[in-house]
């Protein structure tokens, strides 16, 4: 599995690691393949970047326990684990790792087959309580879910892609994605969540971010912002630009504009705030706030903002790490 100079290069997500450091996603392939792309894993803590695993898996959702284990899901439907948790062996006879590091007690198993559609599930984003409260989206529809004992399927009736998910507490947890579709988690069963008249059906939820005053903030590809809890939705602005991400930071909130740049909201208005950066995730970690862009060749990169500082730092990762 090793790399060619001329393969496009990308940081997908970025998650806090013990001690200060934090893991990228690093994805790499041929131009024109995407479909066979090859992602790893690297720790970077201080200057020193360390790759710890490769693999053919195409991997999307990484998330870092509280516990500071790893999960990671795969468009495959394999999720990936350093937690201390029974999981029986994966399914994927296709699947090929090359470990650089053997510190890390890996296990990988495959989410149960859809019962709809007969096969895995093409993992989208994950989020979860600790290692024994786990919530798995899916670009399919379906949302699992993770209580220490097996992987249980929910919201089976969805038909919409869902990018991303989030929530509060063990009884409040979000999905949200395409057509406007946001599911509310009340600790037994998923509900789907009326949209709102204003906002068009074919809305599309990027992101989704515990707010203020009981809410969270929805994103949406037609810069719509929502704001969400258990009692339903409500539109909150209609911006002219793309919202791709939201994070807070120090009390701050920071929304991702895409080639609008970053946009922060103060006092129910939105600032720009840098127009040279083009984010589509934006990642909060140790205050400080990280932008993953569209672009970023030659190398991959981060970029780096210190909202207490008001300093920005670009970040590059080669593909030859050690």
């Amino acid at each position: 599995m090793s790399t060619e100079p001329d393969r496009i290069q990308h940081i997908i997500a970025v998650q806090p690691a013990a001690g200060g450091g934090k893991y990228l996603l690093h994805l790499d392939y041929a131009e024109g393949d995407a479909l066979n792309a090859h992602c790893t894993l690297l720790y970077e803590a201080g200057r020193a970047v360390h790759r710890l695993f490769r693999t053919n898996d195409p991997l999307r959702g990484l998330w870092t326990s509280p516990q500071g284990h790893l999960w990671l899901g795969s468009a495959n439907g394999n999720l990936w684990t350093t937690a201390p948790v029974a999981l029986p062996p994966h399914r994927d006879r296709a699947l090929q790792v090359e470990y650089f590091h053997r510190s890390l007690p890996w296990q990988i198993t495959t989410l149960p087959d859809m019962r709809a559609l007969g096969y895995p599930p093409n993992i989208s984003a994950l989020w979860g309580l600790d290692d024994h409260q786990i919530w798995a989206a899916t670009y399919e529809g379906p949302i699992y879910h993770w209580a220490g004992k097996a992987w249980q399927e929910g919201a089976s009736e969805n038909r919409q892609a869902l990018n991303q998910i989030s929530g509060r507490s063990k009884t409040e947890v979000y999905a949200v994605g395409y057509g406007a579709t946001v599911f509310h988690w009340d600790g037994h069963r998923w509900w789907p969540l009326k949209r709102p008249e204003a906002v068009h059906p074919r809305e599309v939820f990027t992101d989704l971010c515990p707010g203020p005053g009981g809410n969270l903030f929805i994103t949406g590809r037609n810069g719509t912002l929502v704001g969400a809890n258990p009692e339903g939705l409500a539109l909150l602005t209609q911006r002219p630009h793309p919202l791709f991400g939201v994070a807070q930071v120090q009390g701050r909130w920071f929304f991702a504009g895409g080639r609008s740049g970053l946009w922060e909201l103060k006092e129910r208005a939105f600032v720009s705030l840098k127009k040279d950066v083009f984010p589509l995730k934006l990642f909060a970690i140790s205050d400080q706030l990280y932008l993953i862009e569209d672009e970023q060749q030659p190398r991959a990169r981060l970029v780096q903002y210190d909202p207490k500082e008001e300093t920005w730092k670009r970040l590059e990762y080669e593909k030859g790490a050690s």
